[in-house]
This record gives structure tokens, C-alpha cells and sequence, in this order.
């Protein structure tokens, strides 16, 4: 899953361990220009 904050992405995951127990990591990264006009031209073109 990815989420905005601001001016920052984050790409959220998942995992379980050997015990059952779900646990949550998040990366964040600033995109680049370039990462961020193609997002926008890809979400144009949704409804």
C-alpha cells in the first residue's frame, strides 16, 4: 500500500512472523519530479 503525507510517499508492508503476529513497516521516500509528473499523468487519466 502507498500513502501520501505532505510531500512525502510512503510504501507500507505487511508480515507475519512464525507466532502468528502481524507486524506493520513503513518506508518513506521523497520522490523525484519526474516520479511525481508520472503519477499525476497516470491518475488523469482514471475516473
Amino acid at each position: 500500500m502507498r500513502v501520501k503525507a505532505g510531500d512525502i510517499y510512503a510504501t507500507v508492508l505487511r508480515s507475519t512472523d512464525k507466532n502468528g503476529n502481524i507486524k506493520y513497516v513503513s518506508i518513506r521516500i521523497k520522490p523525484s519530479r519526474e516520479d511525481i509528473k508520472k503519477a499525476e499523468a497516470l491518475y488523469a487519466t482514471l475516473d
